[in-house]
């Protein structure tokens, strides 16, 4: 399993019934259809086995009342933004009952389960929330990419803003799109001066064709380190300096 993928514990189910018998027939079907699945004596040990990871949770209505219902919710609430858990509910009433439905409503992302349900329906109905969840942690993976990303940006924004090196970025066209106070120094244009300019800005006339070779090597992703050249200041001093 790669760091990315949920846990064993992220994907089970969470089995809800006061009920002994109905709970560990539900877990036994689910279990010949290699559904691993957890039963919670009561809404408390729901509540801990929630916190510790599940891909769904399938209750049925004798379990949730009144009470039980609002303590629920409020844990519901406090899921991440990329989590949507799915709730799959028994009812003798069935989907299509809007007294069920407006009851249920308030939990989410709930699925209404018409009993007597049959063992396939039953199975279909879980693998289809279990498929749901496993997207919910591909974004979370994803969420997370993107957040480690940004820090790294962050960082190596810091790195090269806070650094005496003249460091600029260009387009492989030539174009300058960042400018570091390194920069500013040692070539006396500001970043609001040089960014959006070509290159050429500091490269002396007579260089113009040096540069030209260092962008067909760039675009045929060569490096290029420690090319001694030279350089013009915005005051007209021409300098010598190692281009990596």
């Amino acid at each position: 399993m790669s760091d990315s993928a949920p846990h064993s514990l992220e994907m089970r189910v969470l089995v809800l019934a006061p009920a002994r018998r109905e709970a560990a027939m539900i877990q036994t079907v689910l279990g010949k259809a290699r559904i691993d699945s957890t039963i919670c004596a009561d809404l408390g040990a729901l509540r801990d086995a929630l916190a510790a990871g599940a891909g769904a949770v399938l209750l049925t209505e004798e379990s949730i009342d009144a009470g039980n219902r609002n303590r629920l919710v409020e844990h519901i609430e406090r899921q991440p933004p990329w989590s949507d858990l799915p709730l799959l509910v028994l009812s003798h009433r069935g989907a299509d009952s809007p007294a069920a439905v407006d009851e249920f409503d308030e939990l989410g992302n709930v699925t209404l389960l018409e009993r007597p349900i049959r063992v396939g329906a039953l199975v279909s109905g879980v693998r289809a929330a279990l498929r749901a969840r496993d997207r919910q942690y591909q974004m979370r993976s994803y969420l997370a990419e993107v957040q480690n990303a940004a820090k790294t940006r962050s960082l190596l924004a810091a790195i090269v803003e806070s650094s005496n090196d003249a460091i600029v970025s260009k387009t492989l066209d030539g174009i300058i799109t960042s400018w570091n106070s390194g920069a500013e120094l040692l070539f006396e244009y500001s970043a609001d001066e040089a960014i959006g300019r070509s290159i050429l800005l500091i490269i002396p006339p007579d260089r113009h064709d040096e540069e030209q070779r260092i962008l067909r090597q760039l675009r045929r992703g060569l490096r290029i380190q420690d090319y001694e050249t030279e350089r013009v200041t915005k005051s007209g001093r021409r300098i010598d300096i190692s281009v990596s």
